[in-house]
């Protein structure tokens, strides 16, 4: 079952401050939802953040020495 979590609850926790999770969430084309009980409020579906929090691989400096030389 999915579990949304407001946008205050998802940047504490991906560790990130409100403006750096808002970055996140346009970056990365993450859905946000509307809060049925307050339509204020924004929500994200906490996958979506874990997701995004993952580290992601970064090519080792041979690779891209390797992309110039070509």
């Amino acid at each position: 079952m999915r579990e949304f979590i407001t946008m205050t609850e998802a940047a504490k926790r991906a560790g990130v401050s409100l403006v750096t999770l808002r970055k996140i969430v346009r970056e990365r084309g993450i859905v946000l939802y509307r809060n049925p009980r307050d339509a204020r409020e924004k929500l994200v579906d906490a996958v979506d953040v874990d997701v995004a929090m993952k580290p992601t691989p970064i090519e080792s400096s041979e690779a891209q020495s390797k992309k110039v030389a070509a």
